[in-house]
């Protein structure tokens, strides 16, 4: 004689294995950080004006308070990636990193906005 198994039992299994494979393929198969392009320097000081909307993670390590600007302050930042030690000013809104300190790393999500402006996005040590 063939066991049969609970239909309530198939209905139940069925859904705690989706969750499960679907929590493997998150924590095992994800990138860590942004799955933004990276920075590039090279490409940002030729025409910073044609980057206008985009979005990109950046390694960078704060280099300087550059000033306080009407909700939020300007910082110079070291680029840690490909462009390894160019200088770049970038604007940190108010919230979005509240401590930050010359020498600390962060790997940052950024918008370059009107102008060529490099606006921070969020912001997190490394």
């Amino acid at each position: 004689m063939k066991a049969k198994i609970h239909p309530a039992l198939v209905a139940l299994i069925i859904p705690l294995a989706a969750v499960a494979v679907g929590g493997l393929i998150v924590l095992f198969g994800g990138r860590s950080g942004s799955s933004a392009e990276t920075f590039s320097y090279d490409r940002y000081i030729k025409a910073p004006g044609q980057l206008t909307g985009n979005e990109y993670s950046l390694r960078a390590e704060i280099d300087l308070l550059l000033s306080e600007a009407d909700g939020g302050r300007v910082v110079s930042v070291k680029c840690l990636d490909g462009d390894f030690g160019e200088k770049l000013a970038v604007f940190v809104p108010n919230g979005v990193g509240d401590a930050i300190y010359t020498g600390q790393r962060y790997e940052m999500s950024v918008k370059i906005g009107p102008k060529g402006r490099v606006v921070v996005n969020k912001m997190k040590k490394f």
